[in-house]
């Protein structure tokens, strides 16, 4: 019998001695704002795996250091966390009221002793002078789309309100194509498909043509390329498929020559180049790369800007009207949006990291950089699009949270935001930002109006 209590009193301690506590953060399941307001509380959610050999209860918690308004958040009463298994913390982060970068430290804790990974970021936190109104919206699931490509403004009406014109995918069916609202009322003025098995990206148009660059599904062999149609009756003009491309993105629309009637410029994967007539006829085109991979464009004062992403060349370009490549820049990893005024004075640039790249916004007067500002690439907040307003010098960026898995039990608990948009002066300082419920991969400004692409349609911001 006494042997017996040996043994058992021996296994016992073999097991307290072994018994070891650990966590790992789940960053594909986590949302941490890399910007936020001063004094602004928002929910944050982090996931944290059981990556020891010790059962979790609610005597453990997540231990928050930094001026953020709280200090631990302990396990829910009665709620155990066995090894292996997940932990999602909810909890409002309140900002620092004082402008800057500030630190953000969480870990895992039990009693005086923190463990485990020991996450550190660097939260940019701003102050703003201005407000962001929404006015108006278009639902998708009002007008039978599911899903959305990017959009223009432009008045095709001739009324002299800028109309909305956008790559959609009906619901149902999933044809894709572009739809084209009243900018009055939001009533639809038309629609029209492309080829099946595509999925529209983004999209530009003139008063005479609207063009959509796509890109393939699956194993389609037909690649991207780009879908030209009458900006008034939607009537389609030509389409261009590439065989090497498996999507095509860049897209703008402008008269450079006078006699070709509104030009069309697409750039895609893989560095193809193309400038087309109004009538589809291709007046030059470049093969470049081929680790390049475009993906914003736009004409100003007959110059064509291009912005391109991760690849051999991770910078943006200039072409000139013939497509001589006049001007090359390199601001970082991963291009992602490009906006630039008439003169080609001011240009919003956009990037997100990729591997141990930069995310961050920068502006250039005349091809040399005023001002950029980095987040921290920890939190996963990642700038897609850029815009610049000519008379108002007002740059818009587009932002959002890439590290979201579509894990329905995580998302229907997180009631946070996933994106949003933040507009800044020539100087860099930044005036507004708005959270929106998903990532702004696409953004206009027309004036003291702000349209950005996000979950569920169109929103329609006014600057106030």
């Amino acid at each position: 019998m006494k042997r017996n209590v040996l043994i058992v009193l021996f296994c016992f301690l073999s097991a307290s001695l072994f018994a070891q506590d650990s966590a790992q953060f789940d960053w594909n399941n986590s949302s941490v704002d890399g910007i936020t307001i001063a004094s602004q509380s928002r929910q944050t959610m982090v996931s944290v795996i059981n990556t020891g050999s010790t059962v979790w209860d609610p005597n453990f918690f997540l231990q928050i250091e930094g001026r953020w308004g709280i200090n631990k958040i302990y396990l829910d009463p009665g709620e155990t966390i066995f090894p292996g298994q997940r932990k999602i913390f909810l909890f409002p982060l309140s900002a620092p009221n004082k402008p800057g970068k500030h630190p953000l430290h969480m870990q895992m804790g039990y009693g005086p002793v923190n463990f485990g990974e020991r996450a550190s970021f660097k939260i940019l936190v701003i102050e703003t002078s201005k407000e962001l109104k929404l006015i108006n919206r278009i639902y998708s699931q009002n007008n039978d789309f599911v899903k959305w490509g990017g959009f223009t403004v432009q008045d095709i009406n001739n009324d002299g309100i800028d109309d909305i014109l956008m790559g959609i995918v009906e619901r149902g069916s999933l044809r894709p194509g572009v739809a084209a609202f009243n900018g009055k009322d939001l009533s639809l003025l038309w629609r029209n498909h492309t080829k099946a098995g595509h999925f529209p990206m983004l999209v530009e148009a003139s008063r005479e043509v609207t063009a959509m660059t796509k890109k393939s599904r699956g194993s389609d062999s037909s690649g991207g390329g780009v879908d030209v149609f009458d900006s008034r009756t939607g009537n389609k003009i030509f389409s261009y498929e590439s065989k090497i491309n498996r999507y095509c993105r860049a897209v703008a629309v402008r008269d450079i020559h006078p006699t070709s009637g509104t030009e069309v410029f697409i750039g895609g994967n893989n560095g193809e180049v193309t400038l087309f007539s109004q009538s589809g006829q291709i007046i030059w085109q470049k093969q470049i790369g081929p680790l390049v991979n475009f993906q914003m464009a736009d004409i100003s004062n007959g110059n064509i800007v291009v912005a391109g992403g991760w690849g051999e060349y991770k910078n943006f370009r200039i072409f000139s009207p013939n497509g001589e490549e006049i001007y090359r820049k390199d601001i970082g990893k991963d291009l992602m949006g490009v906006g630039a005024d008439k003169e080609l004075i001011n240009v919003a640039m956009a990037n997100r990291p990729h591997n141990k790249g930069k995310n961050k916004i920068a502006m250039l007067r005349n091809q040399d950089i005023v001002w950029s500002k980095t987040l921290d690439q920890k939190t996963k907040t990642m700038f897609w699009s850029a815009d610049v307003d000519a008379e108002s010098e007002t740059l818009v960026f587009g932002f959002g949270n890439h590290n979201i898995e579509p894990d329905d039990h995580i998302l229907n608990r997180y009631k946070g935001w996933e994106g949003g948009i933040l507009i800044a002066t020539p100087k860099g300082n930044i005036q507004a930002i708005k959270k929106l419920p998903d990532s702004v991969k696409d953004v206009k400004i027309k004036g003291r109006t702000i349209y950005a692409s996000s979950r569920g349609g169109l929103f329609i911001f006014q600057i106030n």
